[in-house]
């Protein structure tokens, strides 16, 4: 079964590419060049010349930012002026639209016949963490904070990078383990439920009772891509009525329930039995046995008390995104080291080479 994506073909027959994913991540170090971005955190505004991006300006909405066309080049409109991590990833994810665009002319044209689809806006995602996250820059302090692969997973790396970077946790999390395979393992980001006044829920008229204090849900999770065909981990909408799936590892039904009160990180040794999320158990029992320990890192949230790390944006315009003042706090991170033995045949992780493409300005 071919594993190629709908625009693959395109960026090979117009850009030699070998993949769309690797002609954006081309077209996003290209950039970073022309705009001397060379140490974190990246400037988005710094990137804007080098694309003809005029500036951002200011639109009320639900839309979080979206790309205008004009004669003279491109702006940006955006409903939050800001500079906060979920804004700059916006920018970002607009920035990367104008690589599907030949900007040598007047008004900019786009280089694909039909508009902006699912997979050009997965693309522009790509394009984002590429110029908020630079592969090479982001692996690089990685090692000055002495977190590498190898090293143990230190998840107070998560925090150090997202400040490092002004980027969400999220972000983090997924360049870390899914984009640039640094880390083997599976990271959560995890919530845990309280209980609301009877008031309250019936204004919010949620379609399933309230949880018990001490519940856990998944905010968002990140795995290593060489792992997605054998790793399975439901997601919001697995449930129903978009209810978080629940989390079920008992050092953090510990910590709900008051049983343990860490002060920093803590490391406990669980059987898989003792991991029930989506097929996790049945992943690591197959290894491992199940009455083989398995060390589960536990990080409690938050780090700055009343932040909220928030998803970055999946989308540019295509629908109504939540605020980021809807998404739940973290309250804590956990950290599932997967072995290197269930690799297999899958292919080894992306590493940060330059490709051998041409420009993305129209001209092969």
């Amino acid at each position: 079964m071919s594993s190629r994506r709908p625009y693959d073909g395109w960026a090979e027959a117009m850009f030699g590419c070998a993949s769309a994913e690797e002609w954006v991540r081309g077209m996003a170090w290209e950039t970073l060049a022309g705009a001397r971005q060379e140490k974190p955190p990246i400037g988005v505004e710094a990137l804007f010349p080098a694309r003809r991006i005029l500036g951002c300006r200011y639109r009320a909405g639900p839309c979080e930012a979206r790309l205008m066309v004009e004669h003279a080049g491109f702006v940006i409109e955006t409903n939050e002026l800001r500079s906060t991590p979920r804004a700059r990833f916006s920018r970002a994810h607009e920035v990367a639209h104008t690589f599907f665009y030949d900007i040598s002319s007047s008004p900019p044209r786009r280089l694909l016949p039909s508009h902006r689809s699912k997979e050009e806006e997965r693309l522009c995602n790509v394009g984002a963490a590429e110029l908020l996250m630079p592969a090479d820059l982001f692996a690089q302090t990685l090692r000055q904070l002495d977190m590498a692969a190898g090293q143990g997973f230190r998840l107070g790396a998560v925090g150090q990078l997202s400040a490092a970077f002004k980027v969400s946790f999220p972000a983090v999390a997924r360049r870390l383990v899914e984009d640039l395979g640094l880390w083997d393992a599976v990271l959560l980001g995890c919530t845990r439920t309280r209980p609301r006044p009877a008031e309250q829920r019936r204004k919010e008229r949620r379609p399933w009772p309230d949880e018990p204090a001490g519940d856990w849900r998944l905010a968002w999770c990140a795995k290593p891509a060489w792992a997605a065909r054998s790793l399975f981990i439901p997601s919001g909408s697995s449930e129903g009525a978009s209810r978080p799936p629940r989390i079920r590892i008992k050092a953090l039904e510990q910590i709900g329930r008051g049983e343990l009160r860490p002060r920093g990180p803590v490391t406990r040794f669980e059987p898989p039995s003792a991991l029930r999320l989506g097929n996790l158990a049945r992943t690591l029992r197959s290894v491992f046995g199940a009455q083989q320990g398995y060390p589960v890192h536990i990080l409690p949230l938050p780090l700055n008390p009343g932040a909220r790390q928030t998803q970055p944006a999946s989308q540019a315009c295509g629908a109504p995104k939540a605020s980021e003042a809807a998404q739940p706090s973290l309250d804590a991170l956990v950290c599932i080291p997967i072995p290197r033995r269930l690799r297999g045949s899958h292919p080894a992780p992306r590493g940060s080479h330059t490709p051998a493409c041409g420009s993305g300005d129209g001209r092969p």
